[in-house]
C-alpha cells in the first residue's frame, strides 16, 4: 500500500501542471444569474449607439453579494466612470485578470489586498449607467488597474464555464500569451490520469510479486556471508573459540537477522 501511495504521488508532481490547467479557473461571481447582455458588438441599452462591449451583464438582483472567480490581488478598488465603481483583480497563477462593474463597495477592502476564489467583494448596487440590477464582468490578458484602451480582453463566458481560451479569442493591442492550445491539454488531461492510475497499480504488483524472491535471495546471501566467515575463522589461527563466537555474533548483528 505505502509503495502504492509513493508511486501515485511521484507521478502526481510530474503531471501536476496538466492536471492544474485543465481545471475550470473560475466561478460565477454569483449564483442563479442570468446574461443580459453578451461579450463583443451590441446596441448600448442607453445611448442606441452600437460600440463593442468588452465584457458580458449579468442580471442579479440588487443586494447580491459579488465574488472574486478566482484566488488574486485587488488592483483597483473604487470610482468608476461608467460603471459607479469597478473592482479590478489580477489573478497571477492564471496570468488573467477580471473587472467587476456597476457594484457597491464593501468598507475595509483596499488596492494591495489579497483575495481568496469565493471572497465577497461587492454588493450589486444601483450605481452606474444601467436599466436594472447587474454585473459587468470583463476578463483582462494584460495586468492593469483598470478597463483602458491599451486592454487586451476575451469572452468571460467560456471562461466561466470551464473552457479555457486560445490565443485568438483575446481582442486588443498585442494579444499573444498562448503559445499553445488550452483546449487540447484539458483533452489529454483525463487519459493522462487512466496511465497514471494504471502504472502505479502495476508497479505495485509487481513489486508485490517479486518481494517474496527478493527477501529469499537476501536469506542466501547472509547465510553465505556467515558460513564463509566461519569456514575462515575455522582454518585460522589467529582466532581463539571465544574470539570466532564474538565475530559471527557480529556478523549476525550486522545483518540483522
Amino acid at each position: 500500500m505505502k509503495i502504492k501511495i509513493i508511486l501515485s504521488l511521484c507521478l502526481f508532481i510530474i503531471f501536476l501542471p496538466i492536471v492544474v490547467f485543465a481545471q475550470t479557473p473560475f466561478i460565477y461571481p454569483a449564483p442563479d444569474g442570468i446574461i443580459t447582455s453578451p461579450f463583443g458588438d451590441r446596441v448600448h441599452p442607453i445611448t442606441g449607439n452600437t460600440r463593442f462591449h468588452a465584457g458580458i451583464d449579468i442580471g442579479y438582483d440588487y443586494g447580491t453579494p459579488i465574488q472574486s472567480a478566482a484566488d488574486g490581488i485587488i488592483r483597483y478598488y473604487g470610482p468608476a466612470d461608467g460603471f459607479g465603481n469597478a473592482i479590478v483583480v489580477w489573478h497571477p497563477k492564471l496570468n488573467m485578470g477580471t473587472l467587476y462593474g456597476d457594484v457597491g463597495l464593501i468598507q475595509g477592502l483596499h488596492e494591495g489586498q489579497e483575495v481568496y476564489q469565493g471572497d465577497v467583494i461587492g454588493i450589486i448596487s444601483p450605481v452606474g449607467d444601467s436599466t436594472g440590477g447587474h454585473l459587468h464582468f470583463e476578463v483582462h490578458l494584460n495586468d492593469i488597474d483598470f478597463h483602458v484602451n491599451g486592454a487586451i480582453v476575451t469572452d468571460p463566458l467560456p471562461l466561466l464555464e470551464g473552457t479555457m481560451p486560445v490565443e485568438e479569442s483575446f481582442i486588443g493591442s498585442d494579444a499573444h500569451f498562448f503559445n499553445f492550445d488550452w483546449s487540447k491539454i484539458a483533452d489529454i488531461a483525463l487519459p493522462v490520469k487512466d496511465i497514471i492510475d494504471k502504472i502505479a497499480t502495476t508497479s505495485t504488483e509487481g513489486i508485490q510479486n517479486i518481494k517474496p524472491y527478493v527477501l529469499n535471495l537476501f536469506m542466501v546471501v547472509v547465510l553465505i556471508d556467515i558460513t564463509l566467515t566461519f569456514c575462515i575463522i575455522s582454518i585460522s589461527d589467529n582466532y581463539v573459540l571465544n574470539d570466532a563466537i564474538k565475530v559471527l555474533i557480529k556478523k549476525l548483528i550486522s545483518n540483522k537477522l
